[in-house]
């Protein structure tokens, strides 16, 4: 009995379960019927979206063919494209649901129903209508194409518009920067039309084209920019140009609508095409000129201008010309001196003597201070001479002989003082003369360009006054710089720069000199810095004093070792051509001579040489470098000798050397070096008032070719010149 009792309700526990599970069979499947179609509805919809958007697509574009990527579910009985409805017919059991969306324009054609992954072809049909489906696909859209501008920059105001067809059209238009269409010209497949004077700036284009079915389509923006280059127009030397002279002036001009800020000058100046000088300028419209020292030879040159916006070009192409003129050679020397009236002798290096004498231009009158300097570039020489009558005249030397006279002042107020200077500039071969006109404070200048001389112009000094007694005027090695020294009536001393344009402003570099009768100052250069150095004499001082200018402002007052006496009336400097090396040689009231040299960054220990000069009231010494030995010489005339003294400095100076005999007591001292070698040549102006020459050979360290050359000067001037061939 137990045994079946159990049976029997095992039995029945399996029938109350399968009683129950077909009970919930039926809920599970309608559960799972929800979920697909809950799935298939948002497949449905999505695929609506997304060929809805593709047409909306299509018809922002204006035109033309894509293609969408849908996924279709199962069970779609229809698809409907209708007035700007995409519809889709899902069966839901029984019964159906839609999923539509609304779209931009007509809608046509025939979408698949069948389930899986499909890719639908879009076109706009010429009528504007939307066509989707296998149907549409042999449909050609118009399709344009971009062909000009580029995206780019553009050098240019006018730029040409193109577009190109894939098939025959009926009309395109452009839209620059979104003005109005402009209708377009045809050419077989390609419309073009040009955009001229275009502003400089960044532009856009837009492009409309239909066909003749009416279908549009549209293509852009497309950006570009105009940009507006300075304009180069090359003046002189013309291109095969050939110039008859060294120094030449090369021209050149830019305009720009916004403006030229820069001026630039290339050329194969040095043997390689490279920069040569900028100009700075300012205006819509300039010009530029640059002066440059050139040898025989061809040259090629073009300018590059510089606009505001930073925009540059160059002239359109480079021009060459060519340098072609006589060559001098340098062979010597010219000497000046005064017999009654103005004579020279050229001095020739080969032979080692004076030609004969001649006479230079101008009145037969004395010239009682001759300042005799040499042209950079060729055998040129400039000679500013004062005459007994007060005046100040000047003239050229080319080489063969004397022209282009010319009167600067016909009244300086005495000619007991040096009241005149000269100096060539070093790179332009400009020569200019600086005088005193009557007693007034501020001196005149004139400027020899190589063919003329330019207008009189003034010197303005506000830190001195007073009438002018001394110039001193000195060119800056391989520049276009002068340093102008002035002692005035009030005992001031005053210098002034020359920039190769103007002048600067004047600096007072003392108040109380030893003398206004007398060269109390000097200026020489350092010759690889190019630093100026400018020595001069207080009245109260035993210790000359100094400043330096190097090349933008003055550097403060320093001074020399004592010479043992404050009444220094004579200061001169020597400048070693191959060093910063400067030799300062100085005659006081005693008649001591003393020297001191500079050595590029402090002065040495002061050196007497000589305790009984012949005379403090005139320069009876003179001192100088030999050209490439580093080797100074110093010559002088002692009391009652009638035999000049010298010494020389190679680390220390050597004891006292006599040269040649001159007959008479020397008052006057005047050295010149040569250019090409170390020797020297040196005049004396003697108490009997005869001018005498004498060389000094350095390979001998000895004086030769003695010979008085005029008997007939006068002892009280500086009348003596000695200038080498500098070329």
């Amino acid at each position: 009995m137990p045994r079946v009792a159990r049976g029997q309700a095992g039995l029945e526990y399996i029938l109350i379960l399968a009683i129950l599970l077909g009970a919930l069979i039926p809920v599970f499947m309608y559960a799972a019927d929800t979920s697909e179609l809950s799935i298939r509805t948002t497949q449905s919809r999505e695929a609506v979206q997304r060929i809805a958007a593709a047409a909306d697509r299509l018809y922002a574009m204006g035109g033309g063919k894509m293609e969408v990527d849908v996924y279709l579910p199962s069970g779609i009985e229809a698809f409907s494209l209708g007035n700007g409805t995409v519809k889709l017919t899902l069966r839901i059991g029984e019964g159906t649901g839609d999923a539509f969306e609304l779209t931009r324009g007509n809608l046509t054609g025939v979408l698949p129903v069948t389930e899986g992954y499909k890719k639908i072809t879009l076109v706009m049909l010429p009528n504007g209508t939307v066509c989707m489906g296998e149907t549409c696909g042999s449909f050609e859209a118009l399709v344009v194409s971009i062909a000009s501008p580029l995206n780019a920059s553009y050098y240019v105001t006018d730029v040409l518009s193109s577009v190109s067809l894939n098939k025959d059209g009926s009309w395109c238009g452009v839209s620059l920067d979104s003005a109005a269409n402009q209708t377009m010209a045809e050419n077989g497949l390609t419309w073009s039309l040009g955009l001229s004077s275009l502003a400089e700036a960044m532009h856009n284009v837009i492009f409309s084209c239909s066909d003749s079915a009416g279908a549009v389509a549209r293509v852009g923006p497309r950006y570009f920019t105009i940009v507006i280059l300075p304009v180069v127009t090359l003046n002189y030397p013309n291109n095969g140009n050939v110039s008859a002279f060294k120094r030449i002036p090369l021209n050149c001009s830019a305009t720009d609508n916004e403006g030229v800020t820069m001026i630039e000058l290339w050329g194969n100046f040095t043997g390689t095409w490279s920069l040569s000088e900028s100009c700075p300028v300012a205006g819509p419209s300039t010009s530029c000129e640059w002066k440059k020292v050139l040898r025989n030879a061809a040259y090629i040159w073009n300018c590059n201008a510089t606009d505001t916006k930073g925009n540059n070009d160059w002239g359109d192409s480079n021009w060459t010309f060519t340098m072609n003129y006589p060559v001098l050679p340098n062979t010597g020397a010219l000497v000046v001196y005064q017999e009654g009236s103005p004579v020279y002798r050229n001095w020739t290096r080969a032979t080692s003597t004076l030609d004969s004498q001649g006479a230079t231009l101008g009145p037969s009158s004395n010239r009682y201070w001759n300042v005799l300097v040499s042209s950079p570039l060729t055998r040129e020489k400039l000679l500013a001479s004062a005459t007994v009558e007060n005046t100040i005249t000047a003239q050229l030397w080319d080489g063969h002989g004397w022209g282009s006279f010319v009167t600067l002042a016909s009244s300086v107020g005495g000619d007991d003082r040096r009241k005149m200077g000269a100096a060539y500039e070093q790179l332009s071969g400009d020569g200019m003369a600086v005088y005193r006109v009557d007693t007034t404070q501020n001196p005149r200048y004139r400027i020899w360009d190589g063919a003329s001389w330019g207008s009189e112009a003034t010197i303005t000094f506000s830190q001195c006054s007073g009438s002018i007694n001394w110039v001193r005027l000195e060119p800056k090695p391989a520049s276009d710089e002068l340093m102008l020294v002035a002692g005035f009536s009030t005992s001031q001393i005053c210098a002034k720069v020359w920039n190769g344009d103007s002048w600067g402003s004047d600096t007072l570099l003392e108040s109380s000199t030893e003398s206004t009768q007398h060269q109390t100052f000097d200026v020489a250069y350092e010759q690889q810095t190019g630093r100026a150095l400018v020595v001069w004499s207080n009245s109260a001082s035993d210790k000359p004093r100094y400043r330096i200018w190097n090349g933008a402002s003055w550097g403060t007052q320093g001074q020399l070792g004592s010479v043992g006496s404050s009444d220094i009336y004579w200061i001169k400097l020597a400048s070693n051509p191959q060093s910063n090396k400067v030799v300062a040689a100085t005659i006081d009231g005693g008649r001591d001579l003393n020297v001191q040299l500079w050595d590029g960054s402090a002065w040495g220990t002061n050196s007497e040489l000589e305790t009984g000069l012949q005379t403090y009231t005139t320069r009876c010494m003179d001192v100088m470098f030999e050209n490439s030995s580093g080797r100074a010489l110093i010559a002088y005339g002692e009391y009652n000798a009638q035999t000049p003294r010298y010494r020389t400095w190679s680390g220390g100076w050597s004891s006292e050397l006599s040269a040649g005999s001159v007959g008479a007591n020397i008052n006057w001292v005047t050295l010149g070096a040569d250019t090409k070698s170390n020797d020297m040549l040196m005049l004396t102006l003697d108490s009997d008032n005869d001018v005498s020459f004498q060389r000094w050979n350095s390979a001998t360290a000895a004086w030769a070719g003695y010979q008085e050359v005029n008997t007939n000067s006068n002892n009280v001037y500086e009348g003596t010149a000695i200038s080498f061939d500098r070329h």
